[in-house]
């Protein structure tokens, strides 16, 4: 595709043509690395979801998150949490646990 064209020459159909293969060309590379889907490692949980998962309250929540035991992530604006972070919280506590007396 040329990078300069004069736009008096073309008409309506070949612009449009134009802007397609231009767009076209631009998102494939984003297309192309998010069309894989997420494997489970990968999922985020909201806060409701994490509650319910735990079988906690929602201030048990709000205070696991202030002490530090919870670690958000903020995507969008929304908290989340990686579950792959929790579940893994979730077996060292299990293991240490174990070591209590």
């Amino acid at each position: 595709m040329p990078s300069s064209i004069l736009l008096q020459q073309l008409d309506r159909n070949d612009l449009q043509q134009i802007v397609r293969e231009a767009v076209a060309e631009a998102v494939a590379p984003l297309v192309a690395s998010t069309s894989t889907a997420p494997n489970d490692d990968d999922l985020y949980l909201t806060r409701s979801e994490l509650a319910s998962m735990l079988r906690i309250s929602m201030p048990t929540l709000q205070r696991r998150i202030a002490d530090g035991t919870l670690q958000p992530v903020t995507l969008g604006g929304r908290i989340l949490f990686r579950k792959e972070d929790v579940l893994r919280d979730i077996q060292q506590s299990k293991k240490h646990l174990r070591r209590l007396p």
